[in-house]
């Protein structure tokens, strides 16, 4: 019996980052991302992103990371769980990926740059581009 309710347990702690509630992102973060995305249009989300692709990781908040590779082209991913202190902005982000893209499930780990402590830790979503129409 105790050992049905311990791999209950332990087969509930694997449940998807993807079924977890994201946090409310703040008015101001809201701003930040509105002025980002504002006159883009979404294209289909993507399981990976080359690395030559990568250009400004922009944290949104815990959760919300936004990539911006040019003034007309911006990724955003809505990460699987929460990488507490993304949104200050001041860790080092530190992704492991491997092979020349970073893809979906790719872990992120935050470094405060002063003490070289390890922080939040969490990985990549599907990258959503959102681009600027041609006229």
């Amino acid at each position: 019996m105790l050992l049905a309710g311990g791999a209950a347990l332990l087969l509930s702690s694997c449940a998807s980052y993807d079924n977890q509630e994201r946090a409310p992102i703040s008015e101001k973060d809201s701003k930040q991302l509105a002025k980002l995305l504002d006159g883009k249009v979404a294209g289909e989300p993507m399981r990976c992103l080359s690395h030559s692709r990568t250009g400004n990781f922009v944290p949104i908040s815990d959760d919300l990371l936004l990539i911006r590779v040019s003034k007309n082209l911006v990724y955003k991913n809505d990460l699987r769980g929460r990488c507490n202190g993304l949104a200050r902005n001041w860790d080092v982000i530190v992704t492991k990926s491997f092979g020349s893209s970073h893809c979906q499930g790719d872990t992120i780990k935050l470094v405060d740059r002063v003490t070289g402590l390890e922080g939040g830790f969490c990985s990549f979503g599907e990258f959503t581009p959102y681009r600027t129409p041609k006229k």
